[in-house]
Order: structure tokens, then sequence, then C-alpha cells
């Protein structure tokens, strides 16, 4: 499998948004593994556009304001945006909320705009969330020996996807929970650094 390099240059927004300080990441990433790629999209002139996923826990956007060839789309829960080669700002909606600017110029990937072909992870979240800011982030994957109920990692519950359960998080210390039907609970904690590819926990259950 083609593992994934993620460039670690972040930069970090800070917007109120519902009284609450919301701060964004952005990461071009390189050789995107079969769980992140999605199929390529052209644009009117038949260039293939940037894919970029919005990864927001709390915040649901609705609408996009730029050069992105439809709105905002849904691939299995995911949220993806194509823009068009060299789109250098968006905007984001969401209900009841001030709109979000996404300055992609001020990226070290993307100062003449994001690049046709590529991939982006841009990540949104209250800046109370654990964090390290300036240090970056990386993929968790928890997989599992048995389909999955449920797995709580620091208190929030994460979606499931039969074995597989995954997000980008920032580098730092995380408590989890997972469950499966009829079998014993398991827990840890699992501390996120730098590296290639996701931080995997291996989840064996058993009979």
């Amino acid at each position: 499998m083609v593992r994934l390099l993620c460039l670690l240059t972040l930069f970090y927004v800070a917007l109120n948004i519902k009284g609450d300080e919301i701060v964004y990441s952005i990461e071009r990433v390189h050789n995107p593994d079969s769980s992140l790629s999605l199929p390529e999209k052209f644009d009117l002139n038949n260039d293939v556009t940037a894919q970029i996923e919005i990864i927001a826990d709390d915040i649901k956007f609705v609408e996009v304001e730029g050069n992105a060839i439809s709105g905002i789309e849904k691939h299995n829960n995911r949220s993806i945006l194509y823009l068009c080669d060299g789109s250098r700002h968006i905007r984001l909606y969401s209900e009841g909320n001030l709109p979000l600017d996404i300055d992609f110029t001020r990226f070290d990937d993307a100062k003449r705009g994001v690049k046709g072909g590529e991939f982006y992870l841009l990540r949104i979240f209250p800046k109370n969330e654990k964090q390290i800011v300036g240090l970056g982030s990386r993929i968790l994957t928890f997989k599992s020996d048995e389909p999955l109920d449920s797995i709580i990692v620091d208190g929030i519950k994460w979606e499931v996807k039969e074995h597989i359960s995954q997000k980008l998080v920032p580098f730092g210390e995380y408590e989890y929970k997972a469950y499966s039907h009829g079998l014993k609970q398991l827990d840890g904690t699992v501390n996120v650094a730098g590296g290639l590819g996701s931080k995997t926990v291996k989840l064996n259950f058993g009979k």
C-alpha cells in the first residue's frame, strides 16, 4: 500500500463562530493511499481539479463560494470540495454562523493557489480542542479484528465503518474505548506524533 506522506506545514487562522474561537489547518497530502483518494473530476476546460476534504466535527458546512465545480459533496460521510486549478480563496457557510474565509495562499504549497490533481486536508476545530498548535496533525486509525459497534476517543464518539474508524487529529495523546457486540471492551492510550502514513491502533478483541 502506498504510504501517506503529509507535508506538515500548517497555517492556523482564528474566527469567532457562536462565541467560540475556531482555527483551521491546511495540509497537502502527497501520494494519498486508498483510504483517502477519490476519483478525479474535471472542470469545464477539462482540467483536473484539486480535491479538498473538509474535516469539522462540530460544524456543518452547507455552501461554498469560490471556484468549485459543484457544491460540497458527500462521499461516505466525507465532505469533499473539487476546486479549479489555481484557486486561492474560498468562503464556507454554515447554518447560523459567520462565514469562514479560507486563504490557500498563506499555505507554503499553495502560494499560487491549490494545484489540480492534488489532495488537501482542511481541518476546522475549536481552539480549545486538544492540539499542539504549529506542530501538525496526522490521521489516527483504529483497525479491529471484529466488527466495531462504537469507539470513543477522549469522550467523543467517532464514526465507525465495519472494522475501521479514522480521523485527522492534532498531535497529542488520546484515550480510547472500543466496543464490539458481545465482547469485552478494549481501552487504552495512544500518542500521535510525526511519521509516515496514519498512526494505526490494532484492536484485537478475539473470542
